[in-house]
């Protein structure tokens, strides 16, 4: 009686570790000798692009995703140094995710291409003189609060002139650009 019992439970016991590597080889990372996990189905896509991050953090609870701030307005943010797999790793610009990096990805995901009347107003002057360097131009005010700045008239294509209202750009000219 007791051999049936001993081998019973060395029975349950090998199904167990059998199902339980089983699972563990399912939820193990790819390597380079496996091949690469499909993303065709998965919930991280563009969908976090253009959300508030109230609403990415409330989206990612949804879907099971770990998501952070990692820049706010083109300031790098404190963060851990840990690895997560899969964890969204977040850029936001005036609270609103513009592009986002997945842990295990080597790309970043961007947001489509903007108008410069998207990127510009509602920026403050040293927000928007940060967007213009990266973007490759100047930008100068050429007015704060209805009062013209001293500017040089010089014409450089491609500078823009840029109208503060209340601290905040609120209309701008490119030179050399209809603004229509």
């Amino acid at each position: 009686m007791k051999k049936k019992n001993i081998t019973s439970i060395v029975i349950i016991l090998a199904v167990i570790l059998i199902a339980g590597a089983a699972l563990f080889k399912s939820a193990s990372a790819p390597t380079k000798e496996t091949e690469k996990w499909d993303m065709s189905d998965a919930t991280i896509s563009n969908s976090y692009i253009w959300l508030t991050v109230d609403a990415a953090l409330e989206r990612a609870e949804q879907n099971g995703d770990i998501f952070r701030v990692i820049s706010v307005n083109w300031e790098a943010r404190p963060a851990t140094m840990d690895y997560r797999p899969w964890r969204i790793n977040a850029s936001t610009v005036r609270g609103v995710v513009t592009e986002y990096y997945i842990e295990w990805e080597s790309e970043w995901v961007e947001a489509p291409k903007q108008s410069a009347e998207e990127l510009y107003i509602g920026l403050t002057l040293e927000q928007a003189q940060m967007l213009a360097v990266k973007n490759g131009t100047t930008l100068r005010a050429v007015s704060i609060n209805w009062e013209p700045q001293a500017t040089t008239r010089d014409y450089r294509p491609g500078r823009i002139n840029a109208i503060i209202v209340e601290g905040l750009v609120s209309d701008f000219t490119v030179e050399g650009e209809d603004k229509n």
